[in-house]
């Protein structure tokens, strides 16, 4: 036989070798190759993804995506209470975190802050939003349509009750952005504007004339005597409040805020197999199930990210400052 011919004949007996005992690892580990907590290629552990959803969106949102398929358990969080539990530890119990816009970037600043690396990744599934707004009662607040920050602040200092989302709640910092925005007259400043100047008051006094809540327990409460003058809210809540009997009593509406901003939901990954559950579940979520549920409770426009708020980074230092 001649010297090459025999070289190869044995390359390829060892490649058969090498092949055939692979096969046989696989036969005797009782899988396809795959590792024994991972489902089958391309799909999520055994047993489903763990997924974090914010405590903001409602509870029908949250129990429609503890019903999808590739979902095992979904756990309900204030944003607050998310970010104490992702700073605690350097890897995520979960995969995926459904929460408004930007909060997964609020929390890898945060993580920052904790010497953690990021755990959000870059990529969010836009699932649904709602434009800012007040809902007010405009016989009690001498304020023209639409309705500045300015005036509002004004308002608060005179004594009248103007209720702004939990600072621990997930649009509470955002609305507080916004109040920010409005204040100052643009999107992009420091820090240092805020503090030891005038808007610090006024935000401290939009933040202290009312017990706050969240978004939803503020509607609620619009709608009974003697409450609030106006509340900070989102459209998708303030039309439906003013529009119902107990709102049409009160003499509720639903006025535009200037500057206006849009608050999107999103869907953020987490953790190492974050990437692979946002692949999967994005269908899912922006399904009719999902975004019927996020509709009960205002978040009922297109899937859009938050635009007209500050830098993340931004939103997570003055949630810091007026939470002290």
């Amino acid at each position: 036989m001649p010297p090459r011919l025999a070289r190869l004949l044995a390359v390829l007996a060892a490649v058969a070798l090498v092949a055939g005992a692979l096969v046989l690892r696989s036969a005797l580990a009782g899988d396809d190759g795959s590792s024994d907590d991972e489902g089958p290629a391309g799909g999520p552990p055994d047993g489903g993804y763990q997924v974090l959803c914010d405590a903001d969106l409602g509870d029908a949102a949250c129990e429609a995506v503890a019903a999808l398929d590739d979902v095992a358990e979904v756990e309900v969080l204030t944003a607050d209470e998310a970010v104490a539990a992702l700073t605690e530890d350097a890897a995520p119990s979960w995969d995926a975190w459904l929460t408004l816009d930007p909060w997964p970037d609020m929390l890898d600043v945060a993580r920052g802050e904790a010497t953690l690396t990021p755990t959000t990744g870059t990529e969010r599934v836009p699932v649904a939003s709602s434009t800012s707004a007040l809902l007010a009662r405009a016989d009690d607040l001498d304020c023209p349509a639409p309705v500045t920050w300015a005036c509002l602040a004004d308002a608060a200092t005179g004594g009248a009750d103007i209720g702004m989302p939990a600072l621990g709640s997930a649009g509470g910092p955002l609305v507080l952005g916004l109040a920010a925005t409005g204040l100052e007259g643009t999107v992009d400043f420091g820090i240092g504007a805020v503090l030891g100047g005038p808007v610090e008051d006024q935000l401290a006094d939009l933040l202290d004339s009312a017990d706050p809540g969240t978004l939803a327990e503020q509607d609620d409460l619009a709608t009974r005597p003697g409450t609030y003058q106006a509340i900070a809210t989102i459209d998708g809540l303030a039309g439906p409040t003013a529009e119902t009997p107990q709102g049409e009593q009160q003499g509720l509406a639903a006025l535009a805020l200037d500057p206006a901003a849009t608050l999107g939901v999103v869907l953020a990954p987490l953790g190492p197999e974050g990437p692979g559950a946002v692949d999967r579940l994005r269908d899912q979520v922006t399904g009719q199930t999902v975004t019927d549920g996020l509709a009960e409770a205002g978040w009922s426009g297109d899937a859009a990210r938050t635009t007209g708020l500050p830098a993340p980074d931004l939103l997570y230092r003055l949630d810091e400052e007026f939470t002290r």
